[in-house]
Formats: structure tokens, sequence, C-alpha cells
């Protein structure tokens, strides 16, 4: 909750710091742990580093995948949107 609401606050350095620390203790994926990734996501977005950004969307949708989480489909999606300018870089 934490790292969610650093996220929301503009420090997504602090925010992926909590965050990635929680993402380590999980061991099985969870509904919320789509939520956990889809932020991880934003905080890389809004540090400016796509590619760590586009690893953890791809985690986010693998776990989406496997449990069917609602509330992940929502971050994933408004991650997906912030990544819009860079959608022409490889």
């Amino acid at each position: 909750m934490t790292g969610s609401c650093y996220l929301l606050l503009g420090l997504p350095g602090r925010a992926e710091s909590i965050l990635d620390s929680t993402r380590r203790l999980l061991t099985e994926p969870r509904k919320s742990t789509a939520v956990l990734l889809g932020h991880l996501a934003m905080a890389g977005i809004r540090r400016r580093d796509p590619d760590a950004a586009v690893a953890r969307l791809h985690e986010a949708i693998d776990v989406l995948g496997r449990t069917r989480a609602g509330g992940g489909f929502t971050v994933v999606v408004a991650a997906a949107r912030e990544l819009g300018p860079w959608r022409h870089h490889r």
C-alpha cells in the first residue's frame, strides 16, 4: 500500500523500491500481484525507464492470465496507456 501511495504522490523512485521489495517476498502469484506489478510498471514509466516498465508490464499480464484478477486489468491498461510516448521505440 505504501508503494502505491508514493506513486500517487509523484515519487516513483520511492514507490519502486518499496513495491519491488514487496514483489520479492511473494512466492506464488495472487490476484494482488498483478496490481503490484502494474504499479511497478507505472513507476518505471514515470522514472523514464521504459525497458523496466515493459518488463514489469509483461509480468503483470502473465499473472492476469493465470489469476483473472479484475483490479489488475485496470492497472495494467493504465500502465499500457502511459507507455504511449514510447510506442514507436524498440
